[in-house]
């Protein structure tokens, strides 16, 4: 009896073990839909839809997780449920019009049923037997990309990887190939530099430092007014590194800025770049990337009808879409660019795909058009293990969008933000600093209410950022209705201002000028009640100024 015993309870182990995995004799989803509904049910009960974040007590992680431990028993059903909510405390609503929180958009729903699934059957497109079609996904939207781009699909290729850093990784990994052939075998042993635009992401000089490159050798050029690189600048500079011994890695260009998408000029550029190898007889080519991670699906917009306008574009819209793909749809004279599905293209994290014209500079001897069971990314990939969602998102979010599809929800976001820049700069109690923004970033900030004098540059600079940043800590001790960014000084784009700014970035779909009217409305009140207690007398930084640093805009050189 104790033996029986031991195999009942054996059995019923076994049985609840079990239950914490995909059925493999049912294969049915009705369990994982009952958890996600459990789960969430707990999550709606602390949501509020008037706010953009979900709530969350602020504390040090020092506290938060000092008596963390690994239990010794299971919590059971219900304690993973209250487990698993407890970690959504504090996310951002991003499918909320009232969340204008940097180029995060709300992810299509089909995208976020396909994930799900993804995850239950876990495929890794590091080779195609573990992936399925899966990889067949993959290979799709690098074919349909490379051909909408306007370069020939069977000799292009790409990867997706970890995200829009790592697509600028690869640019700079294949143009150190390139400029060093060595290189991947002996290591860098020459004086390798890289150049990139003072208006480019600053993750180019995180990239530097992976790949022992070295920070101090990204050379950083300056932009024009609209934010395009001055090319009388990186013509002069690159010949001058060639003169100095140099090898030119790679040159990461613009392909849309995120405050106010300005794209450099392509066509140029490359000009500037094969004059430089004629002049110098230089036995490579410097490699040319585009970082057009957020300002890729403008390119939708090349071949549109202007004359018959079936979306009924307006004029200033247009001016802006144009001012865009003026440049854009140079993209194919490039040798590489980068695609955030998950930015502008209404994906999940992550989802971001290296694109290059000729698949051999990454490749090698590889090749992607071969038999089932002989696609191996994994002989050419930064990653092994290389889940497929990235994939099958951006899969999902080019067929079922389409190029009029993204028209059409690029065309509403602009034309909201549009609208917000001309209420911001009706309230009278706000500045709109992006003037001549082109997306839909609107980066304004508060109206000093008095005239003040000054006693030295720094001493206003203290004053108008800790009063602009008091809006963010007013914003999150209400609960953020509104989830707005700050930018720092000089990174407004075009339109430069000296002081941190406040950024409203329009995302959603569910967009509209009354949700705008009614943000205006709340700033406008918020700022009544900020200017009966700040002090504008106090010339210190605040410990607040600190604490809402962006640390990714803070590293620009």
């Amino acid at each position: 009896m104790q033996h029986k015993g031991k195999r009942v309870k054996k059995r019923e182990n076994n049985k609840q073990l079990g239950k914490l995995f995909y059925n493999p004799k049912s294969d049915s989803v009705e369990e994982l839909l009952e958890l996600i509904r459990g789960v969430h049910k707990r999550i709606e009960a602390k949501t509020d839809t008037s706010k953009a974040t979900l709530p969350m007590e602020y504390d040090s992680y020092l506290h938060l997780v000092e008596n963390s431990q690994v239990p010794q028993k299971s919590l059971g059903r219900n304690g993973a449920y209250k487990l698993i909510a407890e970690m959504f405390d504090g996310v951002v609503r991003w499918h909320s019009p009232r969340t204008m929180y940097n180029l995060t958009p709300p992810p299509l729903l089909h995208t976020v049923a396909a994930t799900s699934l993804a995850m239950l059957y876990n495929p890794n497109i590091v080779w195609d037997v573990p992936a399925g079609k899966m990889a067949l996904a993959e290979q799709r939207v690098i074919k349909e990309v490379a051909e909408y781009t306007g370069w020939d699909w069977k000799i292009a290729g790409g990867t997706f990887t970890f995200g829009g850093k790592g697509t600028d990784l690869y640019a700079i990994k294949v143009g150190l190939r390139k400029s060093l052939k060595d290189s991947s075998s002996e290591g860098v042993k020459q004086d390798v530099v890289v150049f990139s635009t003072k208006a480019c992401h600053p993750c180019h000089i995180q990239d530097a430092d992976w790949l022992g490159i070295g920070t101090k050798n990204v050379i950083r050029i300056n932009t024009n007014n609209d934010s395009t690189v001055n090319l009388t600048e990186l013509a002069t500079e690159l010949s001058s590194a060639v003169v100095r011994g140099k090898r030119i890695a790679s040159i990461l260009i613009s392909g849309g800025t995120t405050n106010n998408m300005a794209v450099d000029p392509i066509k140029e550029i490359v000009k500037v770049r094969n004059e430089l190898v004629d002049a110098h007889k230089l036995d490579y080519t410097p490699h040319l990337h585009v970082d057009s991670v957020v300002g890729w699906p403008w390119l939708f917009f090349k071949d549109y009808n202007k004359s018959e306008n079936p979306l009924r574009i307006s004029k200033s819209i247009m001016y802006k879409i144009d001012s865009i793909t003026n440049n854009l749809k140079d993209l194919y004279m490039a040798d590489s660019f980068g695609v955030d599905f998950h930015k502008m293209g209404f994906c999940p994290y992550n989802s971001s795909l290296f694109m290059l014209r000729d698949k051999k500079d990454l490749y090698s001897d590889k090749d992607n058009f071969v038999n089932y069971g002989q696609y191996t990314p994994f002989a050419y990939t930064l990653e092994n293990s290389r889940g497929a969602t990235g994939a099958l998102n951006a899969y999902i979010a080019l067929n079922l969008l389409g190029i009029e599809g993204f028209q059409k929800v690029l065309t509403k976001l602009m034309n909201v933000s549009e609208k917000l820049h001309e209420m911001l700069r009706k309230s009278d109690k706000f500045e709109v600093v992006s003037k001549t923004s082109l997306g839909n970033a609107v980066v304004f900030v508060p109206k000093l209410p008095q005239a003040l004098n000054f006693a030295n540059q720094q001493y206003e600079a203290n004053v108008r950022n800790a009063y602009t940043l008091e809006f963010l800590t007013y914003l999150r001790k209400i609960g953020n209705p509104f989830l707005i960014d700050s930018t720092p000084a000089y990174s407004t784009g075009s339109d430069v201002y000296p002081y941190r700014s406040l950024k409203a970035c329009i995302m959603s779909p569910f967009a509209d000028d009354k949700n705008s009217k009614n943000f205006v409305s709340l700033l406008s009140g918020i700022k009544d009640e900020i200017d009966k207690y700040f002090d504008f007398a106090d010339g210190r930084v605040r410990e607040h100024e600190v604490r809402y640093m962006h640390p990714l805009k803070e590293t620009r050189s």
